[in-house]
């Protein structure tokens, strides 16, 4: 009998499936002239309140959800390294580290909405690590801002903005990402909103099979004889995440609560050993993140006061073992 096998080798196929629903309630008495008003871009970083793009004292890129949409990207790693201004570097195993104007590790500030992310590897936090689920913009500073941010913000700060306030009622989003490199990610998004009380619940897998140069491109996985393929340059990795969050909106002043917890583990597969290559050692690192905070926000006519208490636990460990 004749075998057929058919595979891809000059290109990498790319799989985008969308689904959402929303439910939206808007004031049929909303004058047309608004409607069609253009909105100018709003920064928060390193501001007292929000401020037009062009009225910062800072230079302020900001990166739009359209943007974003548009290139299908999956993590904040994918989208910086779209920029012209900033480099990327990549590790097998400790992820992805951004330099800003030359300088990074410890001189680059990360932020989700003004709280600092920690657990830094070799002075880099791992932007492979974050989502683009339920991100409403990106903002980046290019230059020192230590005066607002500390001594690690000497090159710039990144500032990861989630969505706040939602105008439908109900918003469901299901999301898959496939490539054929062995890529898989799903995501979904639900949030529901009631009076002056909004619940958001935001859950990601992402799922990457490891490659190396050597292996063939295909449309569908392949049997393969056991241990030949085990070592990866690129590691098969896995990762978890969970956001909750609540919003109540008062006329005055908004409270919000947020949690979040994120789970990776990182496959490394070593050679078998000689003589008889019927051993290995094999090693698997976790990463585990939990995020817990309270956001408070007071506006009058004359005065702002804004307050964000948070807690924040990351731990990393590798094990070991001979298989």
């Amino acid at each position: 009998m004749r075998r057929i096998r058919f595979f891809i080798v000059s290109f990498n196929l790319i799989l985008f499936t969308n689904f959402s629903y929303s439910f939206i309630n808007l004031d049929t008495n909303i004058s047309e002239s608004i409607l069609k008003s253009s909105i100018q871009e709003i920064v928060v970083t390193g501001q007292i309140e929000n401020t037009k793009s062009i009225n910062t004292i800072q230079k302020t890129i900001v990166i739009t959800p359209s943007v974003i949409k548009l290139k299908n990207f999956q993590t904040v790693s994918d989208v910086l390294i779209s920029q012209s201004s900033f480099k990327i570097s990549h590790d097998n195993v400790l992820g992805d580290g951004l330099k800003i104007q030359g300088l990074g590790g410890q001189n680059v500030k990360v932020m989700i909405d003004d709280v600092p992310i920690v657990g830094r590897l070799d002075g880099n936090i791992d932007l492979s690590q974050i989502s683009l689920n339920n991100i409403e913009r990106i903002e980046i500073i290019e230059g020192p801002s230590s005066v607002v941010y500390g001594s690690d913000a000497l090159a710039g700060t990144v500032n990861i903005i989630t969505k706040k306030k939602s105008n439908e009622k109900i918003n469901l989003d299901f999301t898959n990402f496939y490539e054929t490199v062995g890529r898989l990610n799903n995501s979904f998004n639900f949030t529901l909103k009631q009076n002056r009380v909004q619940n958001t619940i935001n859950i990601n897998r992402n799922f990457f099979n490891g490659w190396s140069p050597t292996d063939e491109l295909y449309f569908f996985p392949k049997e393969t004889l056991a241990d030949t393929n085990r070592y990866k340059t690129w590691k098969p990795k896995e990762s978890y995440s969970l956001r909750l969050q609540n919003i109540i909106f008062l006329k005055k002043f908004n409270f919000r609560t947020f949690y979040s917890n994120y789970f990776e583990k990182i496959t490394n597969r070593g050679f078998p050993l000689s003589p008889y290559y019927e051993t290995a050692f094999d090693e698997y690192y976790f990463t585990s993140r939990k995020d817990f905070g309270i956001d408070f926000k007071y506006k009058n006519k004359s005065s702002l006061i804004k307050t964000i208490i948070s807690y924040n636990d990351y731990d990393r460990f590798k094990n070991r073992y001979v298989k």
